[in-house]
């Protein structure tokens, strides 16, 4: 039985969450599975990043991909100084140099009717961080223009041209940034606080590709303004089982931290987390221990990426 059916029936007496609350949870699960269609996998960015935290973490422990840190934390500073880390006790000079590491790569410069190539991996089937990639590799394939997604019937869906405009044309001011940002992507209910709409908007942005250099620079700068910006004070792993720092922003009463991960090396981001942080309002799952602070319920790592001529085709 597939996870969808099984969460189905499990539901079935439950009356329907509204719209922001269920696209959340339905969009987890479509990462963790990785059985996504390319219309699906595009609207994965920002139904990811909009995360009803309840919804989310039902999915999670119900396909039982929750993963457990040794002793409900991260691993020790001690294990994780295989490379040369930049200073994780300073969050805002080192977000600020994940921009100007980002404003240095050169520009993609994708055209239309090209498509975008994308190798990932997502989830974990190991207890331990240190543990192994949950699947193998998967290759996604989408159409860099699609009009499917630029007609304006899509909602706040949009084609990798209509994104990689958007952060073209953003303004070098946060205030002025993150009002677009929240126009471009609206808030997932009318109780979402500002600070958590700002952040999650710019993780939309932070994970898309292909962006140009100058304006996904922008868009870290102003995350460095955020309220609450923060990095986990050692390297964690990523979906891959290699070492990444984690860049994250404190939203009060929030159940899981997205975080974004960057290698220690070059300040590319290479994927992005969910862990616990309050499992009081987590539901037991039907297929392991209840999840406990600590645990992390998704993990994503990107291998590749590129632009490519045709779909099915590699760099």
């Amino acid at each position: 039985m597939d996870e969808m059916t099984r969460l189905r029936e499990m539901r079935a007496d439950t009356p329907a969450p509204d719209r922001a609350r269920l696209a959340a949870g339905r969009q987890r699960l479509a990462d963790v599975t990785a059985k996504r269609s390319r219309r699906r996998a595009l609207r994965t960015d920002w139904r990811l990043a909009s995360l009803g935290a309840a919804a989310a973490a039902v999915v999670a422990v119900l396909i039982g991909v929750q993963i457990q840190e040794p002793g409900g934390g991260e691993p020790s500073p001690a294990a994780s100084t295989v490379v040369t880390v930049p200073d994780l006790d300073d969050p805002v000079a080192l977000v600020h140099r994940i921009a100007d590491a980002a404003e240095a790569r050169p520009d993609p410069d994708p055209k239309p009717g090209q498509w975008v190539y994308e190798k990932s991996v997502r989830g974990h089937e190991t207890g331990s961080d240190e543990g192994e990639p949950g699947s193998g590799p998967q290759e996604s394939w989408y159409l860099y223009a699609d009009p499917q997604f630029e007609n304006g019937t899509e909602g706040d869906d949009y084609s990798h041209r209509l994104r990689y405009d958007f952060v073209a044309d953003l303004p070098e001011d946060p205030e002025k940034l993150f009002a677009k940002l929240r126009e471009f992507y609206p808030a997932a209910g009318p109780d979402e606080p500002r600070l958590a709409h700002d952040y999650r908007a710019a993780r939309v942005l932070a994970g898309t590709w292909p962006v140009p250099p100058q304006g996904i620079a922008r868009v870290y700068r102003a995350l460095a303004t955020l309220d609450g910006i923060s990095a986990v004070d050692h390297l964690v792993t990523d979906a891959t089982g290699q070492k990444a720092i984690a860049v994250y922003v404190k939203t009060p009463g929030t159940t899981l931290r997205d975080e974004l991960l960057f290698d220690p090396r070059t300040l590319e981001r290479v994927g992005s987390r969910a862990v616990v942080v309050n499992s009081e309002n987590l539901p037991d799952s039907p297929y392991g221990d209840p999840p406990e602070k600590g645990d992390v319920l998704i993990n994503s790592a990107v291998l590749d990426h590129a632009m490519v001529g045709r779909e099915n085709e590699r760099p």
